[in-house]
Formats: C-alpha cells, structure tokens, sequence
C-alpha cells in the first residue's frame, strides 16, 4: 500500500517502513515483480521499486483484506497487546535478517 501511495520507493526505505531487514525486502520484492505487481531498478547504488497498472488494480481487493485482517487481529488482542506484539515480531525479524 505504501507504493500505491507514493508511486516508487528506496526498496530500504520501504523495508524500514515495513520493519523488514533490506535482505527480507528484496526477496519480497524479487517475487512482487515477478508476478509483474512492481518492477525494480537501479539508481546508483539505491534499488527502486515501484508500483505497476497490475498491482495497482488489486489495491481496492487488498484494502478489503488488509481490514478484515486488522479486525481479526484486533479482535484477538487488546489495542496495546497488538501494538506490542508487531513491535516484537518486527524486532525479532529484524534480529534473523541482521
């Protein structure tokens, strides 16, 4: 959704965003353009990655998700739990890819 926002990113800015390690991002990436929902290039030494007419036509299913798994994971959790929870998650991921 962050690409859909802004178009085109700094693949590490996306994974920071994200709170994925750059390496966990590419591969994320790799297989996005793959299934032609972004394409990637180089600028210098900065990977780019942006959003295509593809991935960006299967935004309004992804939106209608994205909300029924924030419901259910709501649901599931006090809203502080939640929180705490992603934040840990992230950091454990963070400490996997470091």
């Amino acid at each position: 959704m962050a690409l859909n926002e802004s178009g085109e990113m700094v693949a590490g800015a996306l994974a920071d965003l994200l709170g994925l390690a750059p390496s966990t991002m590419a591969r994320f990436l790799d297989r996005l353009a793959t299934r032609g929902l972004v394409t990637r290039r180089s600028e210098g030494r900065l990977a780019m990655a942006a959003i295509t007419d593809q991935g960006r036509a299967m935004m309004p299913d992804l939106q209608v998700v994205w909300k029924r798994l924030l419901a259910a994971y709501c649901d599931l959790y006090r809203p502080e739990v939640a929180r705490d929870l992603n934040m840990r998650i992230a950091a454990a991921n963070r400490s996997l890819d470091g």
